[in-house]
């Protein structure tokens, strides 16, 4: 009921007096409720084989009008039950600590998991950028330059068109030609 061990310690030894006045001066049946007291004291600060010891030393304090093997079969019962449930506690809070761990490493991999999409993301987007310069460059250099080339060579072919038909209309078919090869490296960066 109580969290605090000091707490504890305090109410149990506040009971245990209460339970010595109930013995002396109401009813002798109240001193069968002492061993769990003295267990609550002294079962984390003191050996069980002492705890024994002190049942089998209080059997022969207690009055005579209790049967001794009254008194010692109750405590030895309640001896059992304090460390089964003293037991039980121990494995409840491994539990809770073991559970406490778990959900902390799953935030962190729930956390890592969130990062690691995250990046995939960025990385996704980052292969898009750079697939995009690579076509842009190929365009550039490709495209760009064979354009530039053939209004190079249309200008030529119409200032000599005058003067030399014949070579003029070998650099328009030069410069289709020219072109039909940079259509074609346009479809191949887009494909």
């Amino acid at each position: 009921l109580v969290k605090y061990k000091r707490y504890k310690m305090i109410l149990s030894i506040i009971s245990i007096f209460e339970l010595l006045l109930c013995n002396h001066f109401v009813t002798t049946i109240f001193i069968l409720l002492l061993p769990i007291n003295v267990f609550e004291i002294f079962a984390t600060k003191v050996k069980s084989k002492y705890i024994m010891f002190f049942l089998i030393i209080s059997t022969f304090i207690i009055k005579k009008n209790i049967i001794v093997c009254e008194y010692f079969g109750v405590s030895l019962l309640g001896l059992v039950a304090y460390y089964y449930i003293l037991n039980i506690n121990c494995k409840m809070e491994r539990i809770t600590i073991k559970n406490d761990s778990l959900k902390e490493k799953n935030y962190r991999l729930l956390t890592n998991l969130e990062n690691q999409i995250e990046y995939k993301r960025q990385i996704t987007y980052t292969a898009k950028l750079q697939e995009r310069n690579i076509i842009a460059q190929e365009i550039h250099d490709k495209l760009g330059h064979t354009i530039s080339g053939s209004l190079i060579q249309l200008e030529a072919a119409k200032m000599i068109l005058d003067k030399d038909s014949n070579k003029s209309k070998a650099i328009i078919q030069k410069t289709i030609d020219v072109l039909r090869v940079g259509m074609e490296s346009i479809r191949f960066t887009l494909k």
